[in-house]
């Protein structure tokens, strides 16, 4: 890497010129500007909001945060490299042919790319079994001469609108910048905050609790899932950290009660769902804030999505292969690896970094309740930190990101070890209660150093349904009962 290069001046300089000097961050708090060295962009922005947080709400000046770069890094990853019971023998992960099966695929099609998830099957009509098919390659062959009678548009058509799966063109980065959806959210930065006034509704913060200490800066969260739904539960013992998780019904009346009662008692709702779905069970942002008239302060409602809530395919589902490949990220990255092709990235940046966005847009609305009153909507979304990132991020220059550096570099990561970002001062061991387990995972990213912060879970975490649905008295309860 050329010595000219440095991952923490380039680090300030996307915060100052792509945050806090951005235009499109007009609302930022006045003090956020006076705040920003030695942050990383997008933790950067969390620890500014967590520092006017503590200022305003508890009167701890401004105090030295650090950011360690190495384990920004290992942040997105956290999800591949935890280890549950890092004391007992681990259980091998078996090594995949996904990116044997896309190179044929480039083959047939090497100038339509389209990338689909969920049960894809469904759209070109095949049945959910074939027992016929006995292997890999066999299967291929019906998927290539179905697809084959289709154009990319009819494809991407099909998936959402018919058989309502994600799927979507990979489009280059300029593409992206000149499509309807594209222009409908160029005036967006990385959230977008609506202030909801209401006369009874003063400016206000949250209620105190009995146990809720500075050291234990966080919010107390309830997760709330559909017993009858699937879940991708391979994630959970590593987004779940933090987090009661009960089910509700909504197809119950009762279930529906209970959950206008938890909203009662809530200062932030989080709704992650497809657009519309709550809506339907009358739990939309309308609804929501709504049902925040009947007490004495005002709501704040976050909902994320995809594709973004203006323009045509606001109504979309998707992920973050999805908006990678929506917005020109996939073909960034496959351009940057010497292919005019899209190649999707490995990691999950954009997941990991819209959720810290909505920390931070989180703590702005409540930075602004505490002023203003009234309530607040927040809306975030995949592409809107995708966007950000191809417009005021960009690529690697040449000379630091080289097409010989990929294979290199995940080779040269395994073989680090603890020598190289793996090191050990990068890991913890938590222990779940709810689960009976250890696992060894990445510290937070922000230390405060000298305190008086310290940035940490409540409880541990869990599967979902093993809480009851209802706020506990105590907000160190591990198992709500």
């Amino acid at each position: 890497m050329p010595l000219s290069y440095s991952i923490q001046n380039e680090s300030k300089r996307v915060l100052v010129e792509g945050i806090l000097q951005n235009p499109l961050f007009h609302d930022l708090p006045e003090d956020a500007r006076a705040l920003a060295d030695n942050y990383l962009p997008i933790k950067g922005l969390e620890a500014i909001m967590t520092s006017l947080l503590l200022k305003k709400k508890y009167g701890v000046e401004p105090r030295k945060v650090v950011i360690n770069t190495d384990r920004a890094q290992l942040f997105i990853m956290s999800t591949f490299i935890q280890t549950i019971d890092p004391r007992e023998d681990a259980a091998p992960v078996e090594p995949s042919d996904l990116l044997t099966l896309q190179a044929k695929v480039n083959k047939y099609f090497p100038n339509c790319e389209i990338h689909n998830m969920g049960s894809s099957s469904r759209f070109p009509g095949f049945p959910h079994d074939r027992p016929e098919i006995k292997t890999a390659e066999e299967s291929w062959l019906p998927f290539i001469e179905k697809i084959a009678q289709f154009d990319s548009e009819e494809i991407e058509t099909l998936a959402n609108d018919k058989y309502r799966q994600a799927g979507t063109i990979c489009w280059s980065p300029e593409d992206y910048e000149a499509s309807e959806q594209g222009k409908a959210n160029a005036h967006v930065g990385l959230y977008e905050i609506f202030h909801h006034p209401h006369e009874d509704k003063g400016p206000t913060w949250w209620n105190d609790s009995p146990e809720t200490e500075l050291a234990e800066l966080g919010a107390s969260v309830l997760r709330v899932t559909a017993p009858h739904i699937a879940d991708f539960s391979a994630l959970h013992s590593d987004l779940n950290w933090g987090k009661w998780n009960a089910h509700l019904d909504l197809r119950k009346e009762e279930d529906k009660e209970t959950l206008h009662q938890l909203i009662l008692e809530s200062d932030i709702v989080i709704d992650g769902h497809r657009p519309g779905v709550m809506d339907k069970w009358g739990f939309g942002k309308d609804d929501v804030l709504k049902i925040a008239k009947e007490r004495k302060r005002g709501i704040i409602y976050m909902r994320e999505n995809c594709y973004g809530w203006n323009g045509p395919w606001w109504y979309r589902s998707g992920w973050q292969p999805i908006s990678d490949a929506n917005t020109g990220v996939a073909m960034g990255y496959g351009r940057a690896m010497g292919h005019e092709e899209a190649v999707v990235p490995v990691l999950p940046n954009s997941d990991y970094c819209t959720g810290v966005v909505g920390a931070a847009a989180a703590i702005h609305a409540l930075l602004k309740r505490s002023q203003e009153g009234g309530s607040y909507s927040i809306d975030i979304a995949l592409n809107y930190y995708n966007r950000w990132l191809v417009k005021f991020v960009g690529s690697y220059p040449e000379d630091v990101y080289m097409v010989w550096t990929m294979p290199r570099l995940l080779g040269m990561m395994v073989k680090a070890g603890t020598d190289g970002i793996f090191l050990l001062e990068h890991f913890e061991v938590r222990t779940s209660k709810a689960i009976g387990a250890q696992i060894k995972t990445v510290k937070p990213v922000i230390k405060y150093v000298n305190g008086p912060v310290e940035l940490k879970f409540r409880v541990g975490t869990r599967g979902n349904g093993v809480d009851k649905p209802r706020w506990p008295e105590y907000l160190s309860t591990e198992i709500i009962e």
